[in-house]
This record gives structure tokens, C-alpha cells and sequence, in this order.
């Protein structure tokens, strides 16, 4: 009768301790799901290294700010040919060029003229070869294949079209400023030649199938 009795209570513990078993493995599962789900990770508990600081490699992406640059106007007035234009491809086909990858002389890249507002006419539509791209001698020269933008450039004495300031953002604020620094010529019926400087968006409108 003791025998049976001891059985029983150990039969029975034996079956309490499985059920708690059992019940820590269901319980401990769902736990690191949330935990995942939410976003909960583990703490470093194996003295792993810290990732480094990657701001270095996203500030090598940005364009940089360039705070003492003179003015669009002033830098139209030294450039031989302002356009607008769509990069088609950069030299040793990169998609993109920082001064951090191609250094101080910056690389050339094929880029279509758009629209030309101060320079020959006829160079809309086709691709012109700008060197320079990328490089540190100009402040914002961050350029990528696909980017369109607006291009102040000078000619060498070869004919080599170089970026002669930082690129400027293709927006309408940027297109007006650009419309406004630029003098724009034509002749009249009396073969005499003026010189207007764009002021009001009357005039620019008015003006603005003039330049195309």
C-alpha cells in the first residue's frame, strides 16, 4: 500500500514537471516573435564591436553646401554657355561622381542640352562632352547619370567645354533666377541689336519662345 502510494506521488510530480516543461518551450516561442516583431533585439552580451559611423560615407553622397560662392548672376555673367541638361553617362561607367571617388580634376560625362539660355542655340538637342564632373576645383560638381540640371560652363582654348561653377537644382524658383540673369539678344526689323534684361514674368513669358 506505501509502495503504491509513493508511486503515485512520484508518478505524478514526474507529470507536473513535464507540463511545466512543456509550458516554458510554448511560452518562450511566441515571446521572441513579438520581440522581433516589434523590434526588440537582444543586447550586445558578447562584447561584439559597434558598427562604425557611417556619416562619413552619407555625407560623401550629398552635395555639399556651398555658403561663400558668389551669386547665380555673378557666376552666369563668367560662364560662356548656360544650359539646361540631362546627363547621359559618366566616363568609365559610373552612375555617379563625388570629389571622394574621381579627386580634384573630376571626370567628363555626356550631357544633352535641353534648353539654352545663354550661349548658341543651336546646341539644344544635342550631346556635349562636360568635363569636370565630380571634381573639388568646383564646390557642388555632384553629378549622377539620370540627374538634369543646370549647367554654367566655360570653352577652352581646344574647345573643351569645362563646368565653370557648382551645378544648380532644375526648379522653377532656380529657372526664373536664371531667365532673370541672362540677357538675352535679338534682331529687330531695323537690324538694330537690344539687349534686355528679364524683370517680370510678363516680359519672360513673352520672351520665352524667343529663346527656344
Amino acid at each position: 500500500m506505501w509502495s503504491t502510494t509513493k508511486s503515485l506521488k512520484l508518478l505524478s510530480f514526474l507529470l507536473f514537471l513535464c507540463m511545466l516543461i512543456s509550458a516554458g518551450h510554448t511560452t518562450k516561442r511566441p515571446r521572441r516573435q513579438n520581440m522581433r516583431r516589434l523590434g526588440i533585439t537582444r543586447r550586445n552580451t558578447e562584447n561584439l564591436p559597434e558598427p562604425k559611423d557611417l556619416s562619413r560615407s552619407r555625407s560623401a553622397s550629398r552635395p555639399p553646401v556651398c555658403e561663400e560662392e558668389p551669386t547665380l548672376e555673378e557666376r552666369e555673367e563668367r560662364a560662356y554657355l548656360v544650359f539646361t541638361g540631362h546627363i547621359e553617362w559618366l566616363a568609365g561607367g559610373r552612375n555617379r561622381v563625388t570629389r571622394h571617388i574621381v579627386g580634384d580634376e573630376g571626370v567628363a560625362g555626356g550631357v544633352r542640352v535641353k534648353r539654352v539660355f545663354k550661349g548658341r542655340r543651336d546646341m539644344a538637342g544635342r550631346i556635349l562632352q562636360v568635363n569636370g564632373l565630380g571634381g573639388s576645383s568646383v564646390c557642388n560638381s555632384f553629378a549622377r547619370v539620370k540627374d538634369t540640371k543646370i549647367f554654367l560652363t566655360t570653352v577652352n582654348d581646344e574647345g573643351k567645354i569645362f563646368l565653370n561653377s557648382s551645378l544648380v537644382r532644375l526648379t522653377l524658383k532656380n529657372l526664373r533666377k536664371t531667365l532673370k540673369a541672362v540677357q538675352v539678344s535679338w534682331w529687330i526689323v531695323f537690324g538694330y541689336s537690344y539687349s534686355v534684361e528679364l524683370g517680370t514674368d510678363c516680359v519672360l513669358n513673352w520672351l520665352a519662345p524667343l529663346q527656344q
